[in-house]
Protein backbone atom coordinates (compact mmCIF):
# COMPACT_ATOMS: atom_id res chain seq x y z
CA UNK A 1 0.00 0.00 0.00
CA UNK A 2 1.47 3.35 -0.99
CA UNK A 3 1.95 6.21 1.43
CA UNK A 4 -0.84 8.30 -0.12
CA UNK A 5 -3.36 5.51 0.47
CA UNK A 6 -2.16 5.07 4.04
CA UNK A 7 -2.45 8.81 4.64
CA UNK A 8 -5.95 8.83 3.23
CA UNK A 9 -7.07 5.87 5.35
CA UNK A 10 -5.62 7.31 8.53
CA UNK A 11 -7.09 10.72 7.81
CA UNK A 12 -10.53 9.14 7.46
CA UNK A 13 -10.05 7.37 10.81
CA UNK A 14 -8.89 10.62 12.39
CA UNK A 15 -11.90 12.51 11.07
CA UNK A 16 -14.30 9.86 12.40
CA UNK A 17 -12.69 9.84 15.83
CA UNK A 18 -12.54 13.63 15.95
CA UNK A 19 -16.19 13.95 14.95
CA UNK A 20 -17.23 11.51 17.68
CA UNK A 21 -15.28 13.38 20.34
CA UNK A 22 -15.91 16.99 19.23
CA UNK A 23 -19.13 17.37 21.26
CA UNK A 24 -17.24 16.74 24.51
CA UNK A 25 -14.48 19.23 23.79
CA UNK A 26 -14.40 22.79 25.03
CA UNK A 27 -15.22 25.44 22.41
CA UNK A 28 -11.56 26.35 21.90
CA UNK A 29 -10.38 22.74 21.56
CA UNK A 30 -13.33 21.97 19.29
CA UNK A 31 -12.36 24.82 16.98
CA UNK A 32 -8.72 23.71 16.93
CA UNK A 33 -9.71 20.11 16.19
CA UNK A 34 -12.01 21.17 13.35
CA UNK A 35 -9.35 23.44 11.81
CA UNK A 36 -6.69 20.76 12.10
CA UNK A 37 -8.86 18.22 10.31
CA UNK A 38 -9.75 20.72 7.56
CA UNK A 39 -6.08 21.58 7.08
CA UNK A 40 -5.17 17.90 6.88
CA UNK A 41 -7.91 17.28 4.30
CA UNK A 42 -6.64 20.14 2.15
CA UNK A 43 -3.06 18.89 2.28
CA UNK A 44 -4.14 15.36 1.48
CA UNK A 45 -6.12 16.56 -1.54
CA UNK A 46 -2.99 18.29 -2.86
CA UNK A 47 -0.99 15.13 -2.30
CA UNK A 48 -3.54 12.93 -4.08
CA UNK A 49 -3.78 15.33 -7.02
CA UNK A 50 0.00 15.26 -7.33
CA UNK A 51 0.32 18.95 -6.46
CA UNK A 52 2.23 18.37 -3.25
CA UNK A 53 5.98 18.68 -3.25
CA UNK A 54 6.31 16.86 0.07
CA UNK A 55 9.11 14.35 0.24
CA UNK A 56 8.40 10.75 1.18
CA UNK A 57 9.91 11.52 4.59
CA UNK A 58 7.45 14.40 5.07
CA UNK A 59 4.62 12.14 3.97
CA UNK A 60 5.72 9.50 6.48
CA UNK A 61 5.87 12.15 9.22
CA UNK A 62 2.33 13.20 8.32
CA UNK A 63 1.19 9.58 8.49
CA UNK A 64 2.88 9.17 11.87
CA UNK A 65 1.16 12.33 13.12
CA UNK A 66 -2.24 10.99 12.06
CA UNK A 67 -1.51 7.68 13.78
CA UNK A 68 -0.62 9.58 16.95
CA UNK A 69 -3.89 11.53 16.81
CA UNK A 70 -5.82 8.29 16.45
CA UNK A 71 -3.94 6.80 19.41
CA UNK A 72 -4.55 9.86 21.61
CA UNK A 73 -8.22 10.05 20.63
CA UNK A 74 -8.67 6.39 21.47
CA UNK A 75 -6.98 6.91 24.84
CA UNK A 76 -9.22 9.91 25.51
CA UNK A 77 -12.28 7.86 24.60
CA UNK A 78 -11.16 5.14 27.02
CA UNK A 79 -10.57 7.73 29.75
CA UNK A 80 -14.07 9.12 29.20
CA UNK A 81 -15.49 5.61 29.50
CA UNK A 82 -13.59 5.11 32.78
CA UNK A 83 -14.91 8.42 34.13
CA UNK A 84 -18.43 7.49 33.07
CA UNK A 85 -18.13 4.13 34.84
CA UNK A 86 -16.81 5.83 37.98
CA UNK A 87 -19.76 8.25 37.92
CA UNK A 88 -22.18 5.32 37.56
CA UNK A 89 -20.55 3.57 40.53
CA UNK A 90 -20.73 6.77 42.55
CA UNK A 91 -24.43 7.12 41.73
CA UNK A 92 -25.03 3.52 42.83
CA UNK A 93 -23.16 4.13 46.07
CA UNK A 94 -25.20 7.28 46.74
CA UNK A 95 -28.42 5.34 46.15
CA UNK A 96 -27.31 2.66 48.63
CA UNK A 97 -26.39 5.29 51.22
CA UNK A 98 -29.78 6.97 50.74
CA UNK A 99 -31.57 3.63 51.25
CA UNK A 100 -29.60 2.97 54.43
CA UNK A 101 -30.22 6.52 55.66
CA UNK A 102 -33.96 6.23 55.04
CA UNK A 103 -34.09 2.97 57.02
CA UNK A 104 -32.19 4.56 59.89
CA UNK A 105 -34.67 7.44 59.99
CA UNK A 106 -37.56 4.98 60.19
CA UNK A 107 -36.13 3.41 63.33
CA UNK A 108 -35.50 6.70 65.10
Amino acid sequence: MDIETQLEEHLVKTIKITNRNIPILSDEKRRIAELTVIEAINKLELLIKGKSTASSQEQQEALDALKEIIKEATEAKNDIAKISNAIDKLADAINKVEKVASKVVKYI
